[in-house]
């Protein structure tokens, strides 16, 4: 398993169903935007559905549709420089979820998210297997484009996209109850 070494300080813990670093599920954007150092782009749901729509997803396949949003912050690595946040979704004026990602930046390489660990000790480049190992198998699994998949947690609030055999992107979300849940492991089956 990818384990933090000492020559390399972890940069930000990420917590299944809760936070990276100083950035917590449930917080609103007032609180979240110190620590961000960006103020992104806003769009609100019908823009991001319909982003979704142009690049020829069913928006309403994706996991964020389903959790619910107002509005989505969009960034980009030269407007983040502090975090590797690509979008932080907002219900009620509350974070209820965020996509964490390895790519596409030039501040945060790769080198750099291998330094953000979960408390299950997986990293950006961690192995499917190593995940499978720290978190289970009892995921769900959204396949699309051509990523190996979305391994979802529900009950924990996580999940890991990975491409070529390794996590590029860890999604955080509320843990969900039993009935979520299985709803989500019955669109999402293995």
């Amino acid at each position: 398993m990818t384990q933090p070494k000492a020559s390399s300080p972890v940069l930000f813990r990420i917590q299944a169903g809760k936070n990276i670093g100083d950035i917590y599920l449930g917080d609103s954007w007032g609180k979240i935007a110190p620590h961000i150092q960006a103020t992104g782009i806003s769009s609100d749901y019908q823009a991001e559905f319909d982003i979704f729509n142009n690049f020829g997803y069913e928006p309403l396949e994706y996991l964020q549709f389903h959790i619910g949003f107002d509005h989505v912050q969009v960034f980009d690595e030269a407007d983040n420089p502090a975090y590797p946040i690509f979008k932080l979704y907002f219900k009620d004026e509350a974070l209820v979820f965020m996509i964490i990602t390895s790519y596409g930046s030039d501040i945060f390489n790769l080198d750099a998210c291998r330094r953000m660990f979960t408390e299950r000790n997986i990293a950006f480049g961690s192995s499917i297997s190593e995940m499978v190992m720290a978190y289970g198998s009892n995921y769900a699994k959204h396949v699309y484009g051509s990523y190996d998949g979305d391994f979802i947690y529900p009950e924990l609030g996580i999940s890991f996209i990975a491409d070529e055999g390794k996590v590029r992107v860890i999604r955080l979300f509320q843990q969900m109850n039993e009935a979520e849940c299985e709803a989500i492991r019955a669109k999402y089956p293995q």
